[in-house]
Formats: C-alpha cells, sequence, structure tokens
C-alpha cells in the first residue's frame, strides 16, 4: 500500500464515523491521489470506496460534478471485476445506487433505466447472503419507476422482489427492512387499484417489520407511523370496531414513543387525538386524553389539526370543518413566535384554508389575507429550506385566485415573480417540471389580460420545456400537454401560422393519449382536441380535420359523466360539429338524419343548461344555428320562426358575455332578412303561376 494508500484509508474510516464536509473532502482528496498509484484488483476497491465519498459530497453540495465522478468510477470498478461475479455484483449495486441518486436530479428517464438495470445485474450476480439487501436496492428503484410513470409492471415486479428479499434476508435488521418496504408497495398497490385484498399482507408484513426494528433506532418510528396508516386504511374500509380499537392501540403506543421535541410530535398527537375521537363516536367510552404538553407542542397539534380539518373538507365541503380549521390555524399562527423553525410550515397551513373558503365561497378577504400569510412563510423560510419552492408555489396559487377574484393585475404580475424565483431554485428537483407548468400558466394568464406576446412566447418556452421535462414521468403530465395546446392553439389566433395550428393538434393528441381512459378529464381534453380540429377546418377548409373533430366530440360526450355539469358543454360541441358537416361546401344531398342529430343535440343541452348564465347564450346559438340550416336546405318555416325565436332570446340573455350576444343579434338579424327574401322570391313565383293583369299605365301629367 502506498503512503496515500495509508493516508486514505485513516481519512475514510474518519470520514464514515464523522461526515462532516471537510473531512469527506479531504477522503476524497486522498483517494483520487491513491488511486493514481495502484491497479489491478486493489484499484476496483478504491473505486468503489470513492465512489461512496462522492455521493455522500454530492449531498453534501449539490454539485453534480461529484455524482458524475462516482458513476465514472464505480463503471470502471464494473468493468475491472468483470471475471469476478460476486466482487462485479457489489459495484453494479453501488452504481444503481447512485443512478437512482441521479435521476432524482436530472429526472431524465434513461438515467432511471440504468439504475434499474444495473440493480436487477447486482441482484442476479448476488451472493446468497448480499441477495436481499441488493433486492432491497431494486425495490426502491422499481417504487420510483411506478411512481414517475404509473407502470403496473414495474410495482408488480417490485412486490415480487420485496417478498423475494424477505425470504433472503440473512438477519433480522435487514429483514425488518425487507417487510417494510414489502408494506410500503402493497399499500401503494391498494391505493393505486383500490384493491383490499393485499392489505392483510401488507398489515402482517408492517407489524412484523416492526417487532424485528431494534427499540430506540432511527427507523422505528417511521415503520411504526406506517403501520398505523395501514391500520387507518383498514379501519376506513371497514368501519370496525376491532380495527379502530388496533388504530388507537397503535398511535398511542407511537406517541408514547416519541420525543417531544421530535418534529414528529405534533402531527402523531394530532392523529391520535381524532382517533380517539372516533372511538368516543363509535362506542361511546372515553379516550384518555391526550397531553397538552408545552406551549409549543400544543401549537404544532393546533396546525397539524388545521391541516387535517381542511382536508377534510376537501372530501365532504362541509364549511363546519373548515371553519373549525381556520381557528385552529389562528390559533398555531398565535403560539408560534415569528424566528420559530415551525413558523412558515404553520403560516402555510393556514394560507390553505383560508384560500379554500375563498375559493369555496367566494370570500375575497379570506383571499386577500391567504395570499399576505404566504408572502409571509416565504419571507421566514430559508433559501436552504426544501419546503420553500413548496410556499412559493402556494403564493403563486393564492395570487392567482386573488386576481380572478379582482381582475387587478397587481397580483399577476406578483404570482410571476413567485414563480420565476420557484423555478430558478429547483432545477434538477423532481417537482421542477410542475413548478414550470405553474409558471408557464400564470404566463399565459396575463397574456390573456394584456395582449403582450411576450408573455405567451415566454409562456411557450417554459410550457414545453414543462412538458419535456416530465414526459412520462411527472404526475399530470396530460394537464401540462393540455395547456401547452391551448397556448399554441393562442399563438395561431394571434399570428395565423398554420405550423402553430398543426402544434395544437399534435400536442392535443397526445394529452388525450395521456389520459387513462378512467380519468374524469378525459372528456375535456378529447372536446378542446374536436374544437381545434374544428379550427383547422373553419380556417383551411379541411375537412378530414372535421370529420376528426365529430369523432372527437363523440368520444368527450360518451366519456362525461352522466348528469355532470360539464356535458351539457361537450353536447353543444358536437352539435355545432354536426351542423358543421351538414353545411360544408359541396356537400351536396347529405342525409337529413345527421343535421336532425344536431338539432336534437342541441335541444338536449339548452334543456340541461336551464340555469346557467354565462354558457346558455352560446347554447341557444347551436340550436338556433341547426334550425336556420334545416330552413336553408329543406324550407321548413316552421325551423325558421324557432330559430328567430331562440336567437332572440340568446341575443337577449342578461347573464352571458356581451360578445356573444352580439353575434347572437347579428345572426338573429340575419335570418330574419334571408327569410324576409324567401317570402318575396316566393311570393314572385306565385305571381308566374297565375295569368297576368294587363299592367295599368301611370296617368298622364297635366301639361
Amino acid at each position: 500500500m502506498t503512503g496515500w494508500g495509508e493516508r486514505f484509508w485513516d481519512a475514510f474510516r474518519v470520514a464514515r464515523h464523522s461526515p462532516d464536509p471537510a473531512s469527506v473532502q479531504t477522503a476524497i482528496e486522498y483517494g483520487r491521489k491513491a488511486l493514481a498509484t495502484v491497479d489491478g484488483d486493489e484499484r476496483t476497491t478504491y473505486l468503489s470506496n470513492l465512489g461512496g465519498l462522492l455521493q455522500t459530497r454530492f449531498h453534501q453540495t449539490g454539485d453534480l460534478t461529484y455524482l458524475q465522478e462516482a458513476v465514472d468510477g464505480l463503471m470502471e470498478a464494473v468493468l475491472l471485476s468483470a471475471d469476478r461475479p460476486v466482487e462485479e455484483a457489489s459495484h453494479a449495486n453501488n452504481l444503481g445506487i447512485v443512478m437512482h441518486t441521479a435521476f432524482q436530479h436530472n429526472q431524465n428517464p434513461d438515467t432511471l433505466d440504468e439504475a434499474v438495470w444495473w440493480s436487477r445485474r447486482a441482484v442476479d450476480g448476488a451472493a446468497p447472503e448480499d441477495k436481499a439487501d441488493y433486492q432491497d436496492n431494486l425495490v426502491v428503484a422499481l417504487l420510483t419507476v411506478f411512481t414517475a410513470t404509473g407502470d403496473e409492471y414495474a410495482l408488480r415486479e417490485g412486490i415480487q422482489q420485496a417478498r423475494d428479499a424477505v425470504r433472503n434476508a440473512p438477519d433480522d435488521e435487514i429483514t425488518s427492512r425487507s417487510l417494510h418496504f414489502l408494506a410500503v408497495l402493497l399499500r401503494r398497490w391498494f391505493t393505486h387499484t383500490g384493491d383490499p385484498a393485499v392489505l392483510p399482507e401488507a398489515l402482517d408484513a408492517a407489524r412484523r417489520g416492526v417487532e424485528l426494528t431494534p427499540a430506540g433506532s432511527a427507523e422505528q418510528l417511521d415503520r411504526l407511523a406506517f403501520h398505523c396508516q395501514l391500520l387507518d386504511d383498514r379501519h376506513r374500509l371497514t368501519g370496525a370496531r376491532d380495527d379502530l380499537a388496533e388504530l388507537l392501540e397503535a398511535r398511542t403506543t407511537l406517541l408514547a414513543l416519541t420525543p417531544p421535541g421530535d418534529p414528529r410530535y405534533s402531527r402523531f398527537s394530532t392523529n391520535l387525538l381524532f382517533t380517539q375521537r372516533a372511538w368516543t363516536a363509535l362506542t361511546g367510552e372515553p379516550a384518555e386524553p391526550v397531553s397538552s404538553g408545552s406551549l409549543a407542542e400544543r401549537a404544532g397539534v393546533e396546525a397539524e389539526t388545521c391541516g387535517m380539518l381542511a382536508a377534510e373538507f376537501g372530501r365532504t365541503r362541509n364549511p363546519e370543518l373548515l371553519e373549525r380549521a381556520i381557528r385552529h390555524g389562528r390559533s398555531a399562527i398565535a403560539a408560534t413566535p415569528a424566528g420559530h423553525p415551525h413558523r412558515a410550515e404553520r403560516l402555510d397551513h393556514l394560507a390553505a384554508a383560508l384560500a379554500q373558503r375563498g375559493e369555496a365561497f367566494g370570500d375575497l378577504d379570506s383571499l386577500t389575507e391567504s395570499a399576505a400569510l404566504q408572502r409571509e412563510a416565504v419571507r421566514y423560510a430559508p433559501t436552504a429550506d426544501p419546503r420553500r419552492p413548496q410556499y412559493l408555489g402556494n403564493l403563486v396559487v393564492a395570487l392567482n385566485a386573488l386576481f380572478l377574484a379582482t381582475g387587478e393585475l397587481a397580483p399577476l404580475t406578483e404570482a410571476i415573480d413567485a414563480a420565476r424565483e420557484a423555478v430558478a431554485t429547483t432545477a434538477g428537483h423532481p417537482h421542477h417540471p410542475v413548478l414550470l407548468a405553474n409558471l408557464a400558466a400564470t404566463l399565459h394568464r396575463r397574456f390573456r389580460v394584456t395582449g403582450e406576446l411576450r408573455m405567451l412566447t415566454d409562456a411557450l418556452d417554459v410550457a414545453r420545456e414543462s412538458v419535456r421535462l416530465g414526459a412520462g414521468r411527472v404526475a399530470g403530465h396530460a394537464s401540462h400537454l393540455g395547456n401547452l395546446a391551448t397556448m399554441l392553439s393562442d399563438w395561431f389566433e394571434r399570428t395565423g401560422r398554420a405550423e402553430a395550428l398543426d402544434e395544437a393538434i399534435r400536442v392535443h393528441r397526445a394529452a388525450v393519449d395521456a389520459t387513462a381512459a378512467d380519468d374524469p378529464d378525459r372528456a375535456l381534453r378529447l372536446a378542446n382536441l374536436g374544437g381545434v380540429l374544428g379550427t383547422a377546418y373553419a380556417r383551411f377548409g379541411d375537412q378530414t380535420a372535421l370529420r376528426d373533430a365529430i369523432a372527437a366530440r363523440r368520444a368527450s360526450v360518451a366519456a362525461a359523466a352522466e348528469g355532470s355539469p360539464e356535458r351539457a358543454g361537450y353536447v353543444t360541441g358536437l352539435a355545432g360539429a354536426l351542423h358543421d358537416w351538414f353545411a360544408r361546401p359541396g356537400a351536396g344531398e347529405e342525409d337529413p338524419a345527421i343535421l336532425d342529430e344536431a338539432v336534437a343535440l342541441a335541444r338536449e343541452a339548452v334543456r340541461a343548461r336551464e340555469g346557467e348564465s354565462f354558457s346558455r347564450t352560446t347554447t341557444l346559438s347551436t340550436l338556433a344555428d341547426a334550425l336556420r340550416l334545416r330552413f336553408r336546405r329543406f324550407g321548413d318555416r316552421d325551423a325558421l320562426a324557432e330559430a328567430l325565436a331562440v336567437y332572440r332570446e340568446a341575443a337577449l340573455f342578461a347573464g352571458s358575455p356581451t360578445v356573444r350576444r352580439v353575434e347572437a343579434a347579428d345572426r338573429w338579424g340575419g335570418a330574419g332578412r334571408r327569410g324576409r327574401v324567401a317570402r318575396v322570391r316566393g311570393r314572385g313565383l306565385r305571381r308566374r303561376g297565375r295569368s297576368a293583369a294587363p299592367a295599368r299605365r301611370p296617368p298622364a301629367r297635366p301639361g
């Protein structure tokens, strides 16, 4: 061993025992120098251990060059140990871990695929005593694949690998970890599919994992808390007294094991409080009260209660729950002084509850206060606080809501600034594509208000980047595609460039393709696709696009839930597309059933929107258009009379936008003139059918 080698191992032991930044960096420098003096088997050992230090240094600094150096070194170690399968598997395992870390920061799908590939290779070549350890790392990577893509095959494989890891685990420490991972994946399967059949296995794995976890270890509370989550899932499903009793016992134990200073104490205490109330409501038996603890602990409980009640309001729409949430949130803030490390988080809780009240009930004061509290949360959160981007994102949402309520431009301008800051601080973060999408949507909203073309071009650039980074990997990707397509449609309307419309159609199709068949937003995305295809026909006479528009409109109506408030709009769109098909130039003799269907659909939409003001004029005009076309094609005077009456109602309906009412009035006048011309022509034809009377000459004027 060289002198640098000895220094490296001394520094390595120090860094492993006390991984402060200076110790880790020193060990890395010595390791680099030692590598320059060794080769062969000894080199692979240095490369592997140096890779671990480089990953630690990356976590300390965020500098991706450390991570890339770790990847390069571990790749070399794999190649050097190709003739030693067990050693190669060890390096492949480490390489899979580092690649997984890299994906979490670059969000590159290829990086995640490589992480899974190397982890599988490690499992395949592992020695029996190492296999469970490597399988656990593969399970984590497969869970990430499922989280990013929704790929059920990845989740299924992860569950099977976790089961195998439990069987292969050589000791209690690894067994407890593998059991916990198995429970986590089974719960993900339950929440994804709603299949309760996996809950017993998940609960058994979680319970056994807790029993095998050493008391007082860092993992004990996390695993017990997860066990409580599963018990809560089961009780929500069954409502059984025995299930609630087990949940109450587990949450009581969890709180008893949690030190009062632990940041999770407030959440655990609040969960226990709600479980005790449920027990009393079910059985009539009083539960042992939760200790109120210190003022700081009570403030934490108040804040957690605020968040839980607000979430329950979101599910039930019970306004009393929201009022209680706000009262608890105010109490938490009152007991949390300026400078307290949790003040920003508690401000965020209260702000969210106030925003819910403002949006649900049109309460402008609540929206204004929510925005003010979110500003304060951002101000109190240090730059390095990992939750600061979340607070900025919530501020963007609050300011957008305030703009929509007031119409004032200042909140929208502030929202753009906050969204830009959130984006600038999250490059490489898993939430970065979502924050980009929020910025794009806010810029687009400003364009629609002010007409500033630069806002639209900026929105397009940001939206494209959001879609690129989140492609197939981010929840809400279909929504981001839909928003980009809407921006492209506006770009076409503003510039008239055909390529913008072509791109809008492609992106709308991609949004539909990315939306699951049972997704409630599928009907909307199909309707939007139908709309942009209809624009292609209206502007360029593309009859193929119109045919596709009708198909998309039909699919949107079929995908919409019966009785949903949006369905009438989709029906109106289909009626309009059928009208356009029947009226298209050169259509010749079309099947009258097409127009009859358009009229019937329009009547259905009018009935469904009886009490709706904003869209009523548009719906009435669609019906009147179809009736007028019936008159033009078949001379149906009853249809014309009804069309005139419907146009009149549409033009005079005060609750709809003025521009739509003006359009209806113009069509009303046009239909009336066309009807009068037809009557005059009809009288002329009748005169030619009779013997004409001699024309009278006018009397001569006196000279």
